[in-house]
């Protein structure tokens, strides 16, 4: 697999990821993709040339904040699409339980994967050491990478045109994607977005994103795999301490280095031989579900915030910097 960051600059693109607070809902009780969903909002139809869906408040729409790589405008950003005067219903639409795929294209042969992506809040719960509310989630998919864009700028007037989109606010979550050859990794970088915002809307941003792009190959590379393990082992020493990341104030000041960072220390935090560096971070994630829960209690600092992974840390071992750069030193095995 290419790096994420080559990948996105081999499409003219610097890496960006997914904004995930106070995302929007669009549509109105009736109208969810032909009536499936009650009290969401409708995003649209596909018509033989464009969408339609009932006029959104400009205000709202602009409130958006759920997109990949939204680091910076695309060409084209800004431009409507013409909504078709008789839009249609979508051509291929499935299910797996608690994912909806909807699609402008026969998507028979994503089966498999809608299959493997039914799996992943399985595989959260176990990461995150958490029972996780159940959370519906829409997954659209168009087969060519124009449409898509017309789909975007039609409906999210404004918002960077990136290979895919993650939107939630009071309804289910909303993930938007065209086909290309990475399609896999980004639904299964997006699906673990809704899946964590559906139980802890207020995870730090650096926890979130390593979370995504620890998550966004299948579950048997997670551990020696990752394209990211590639080039966190040559310099270990290059990645931001967590300190760092947790002070970054939002996704605009996040590039490679921040991305592979934060997949670094959530790496660190799921597989150090020591049990106890797991389990302070699964205490921290029970922590965030319980205070988005309104309740629980909380190992809280002086400003009565949630105690944050740096200094949980740096109880656990004060050297805790090193023993992260040990920790890619370390040889991979040969079977990894």
């Amino acid at each position: 697999m290419v790096p994420r960051m080559a990948k996105d600059q081999a499409m003219g693109q610097r890496p960006g990821k997914s904004l995930t607070a106070s995302p929007i809902s669009l549509l109105t009780r009736r109208e969810w993709f032909r009536g499936i969903i009650r009290g969401a909002a409708a995003i649209g139809s596909l018509g033989s040339t464009g969408y339609r869906c009932r006029p959104a408040d400009a205000d709202e729409l602009h409130s958006l904040v759920g997109l990949k790589r939204s680091n910076d405008a695309a060409p084209g950003v800004g431009q409507t699409a013409t909504a078709p005067a008789n839009p249609m219903a979508w051509p291929f639409e499935s299910r797996r339980e608690l994912i909806y795929l909807h699609a402008d294209f026969d998507a028979t042969e994503l089966e498999g994967l809608l299959e493997e992506l039914h799996g992943l809040p399985k595989s959260l719960s176990q990461i995150l050491g958490l029972t996780l509310r159940d959370s519906v989630v829409h997954l659209v998919l168009f087969q060519q990478e124009a449409t898509y864009a017309d789909y975007v700028r039609y409906y999210f007037p404004g918002v960077p045109i990136r290979r895919a989109l993650f939107i939630r606010r009071n309804g289910p979550g909303m993930v938007f994607a065209h086909q290309h050859h990475d399609l896999s990794e980004d639904l299964r970088h997006e699906l673990t977005h809704a899946v964590v915002n559906a139980n802890m809307p207020n995870l730090p941003l650096w926890l979130d994103e390593g979370l995504a792009e620890y998550c966004e190959v299948p579950e048997a590379q997670r551990r020696w795999r990752n394209p990211h393990h590639v080039w966190v082992r040559r310099a270990p020493s290059k990645c931001l301490d967590v300190r760092d990341l947790e002070a970054l104030p939002g996704l605009e000041r996040f590039g490679p280095v921040e991305y592979e960072s934060a997949w670094a220390w959530v790496h660190f935090l799921m597989h150090h031989p020591d049990p106890k560096v797991k389990q302070l971070l699964q205490e921290f994630f029970r922590e965030q579900m319980q205070h988005s829960g309104g309740g629980g209690d909380h190992v809280t600092n002086e400003a009565g915030a949630i105690e944050p992974v740096s200094r949980r840390l740096v109880r656990w071992n004060r050297q805790y910097r090193t023993l992260f750069n040990a920790h890619f030193a370390a040889p991979v095995p040969r079977n990894g």
